[in-house]
């Protein structure tokens, strides 16, 4: 009379499978990257509220000018709060100025670090940026 059930060795060989398939099923999602990818959207977000609040700002300022700073947007009641890049991705978004030119040019910058938006900027690094003189954001590999 035969037992029924496993033996240990075909227990062995299924685990082994399953691990292998696992494994390779870890390499080609990235977790990482699709973590990275998410954030990235998150700067290009975060960006865009901060864009359309400067361009809001710059409308309604009688001389046209650009905040000094990110701060004088909350004052002036633009955003709520001055969105903060994720974890990993610096501390603070990039934001210039410069009100002397004609017509004042102001730039806003963030970190991008998904291997699609690093490529795109052809660089080890990658930034979304925009300025006011384009009026277009973009992936490049450093903000002019």
């Amino acid at each position: 009379m035969m037992k029924k059930g496993f033996t240990l060795v075909e227990l062995l060989i299924v685990i082994t499978v399953l691990g292998i398939l696992a494994a390779t099923i870890l390499t080609v999602v990235n977790p990482q990257d699709k973590i990275n990818a998410a954030n990235d959207s998150k700067v290009q977000n975060d960006t865009n509220q901060i864009i359309n609040a400067l361009q809001t700002y710059a409308a309604q300022d009688p001389s046209g000018l650009y905040p000094a700073d990110l701060a004088t947007l909350v004052t002036a009641g633009e955003v709520n709060v001055v969105p903060k890049p994720p974890t990993g991705y610096g501390t603070d978004y990039t934001y210039s100025v410069d009100n002397t030119s004609v017509p004042p040019v102001a730039k806003v910058s963030g970190i991008v670090k998904s291997k699609k938006n690093v490529a795109v900027g052809g660089g080890a690094s990658a930034y979304w940026c925009w300025s006011s003189t384009s009026g277009v954001a973009s992936i490049l590999a450093s903000c002019p």
